[in-house]
């Protein structure tokens, strides 16, 4: 049918890398993945609290 190749098609990411390295992440025992996102989700709200207030979407301040 039209239209189902773009459905079946692996996503374009602009990071490949990053892309090859979650793949893999997904095949680690949940242990190890939680570890893994709560590290993430660290640094990423350490970048979050860097940004000045201006910088912010609203609604989406730190807590």
């Amino acid at each position: 049918m039209m239209g189902l190749d773009k459905l079946n098609a692996a996503p374009k990411t602009k990071d490949n890398r990053l892309y090859r390295r979650l793949s893999q992440l997904e095949k680690l025992p949940a242990k190890e993945r939680k570890q893994i996102v709560q590290l993430l989700d660290t640094y990423l709200e350490r970048e979050k609290l860097r940004k000045p207030p201006q910088q912010l979407k609203a609604g989406k301040r730190p807590l």
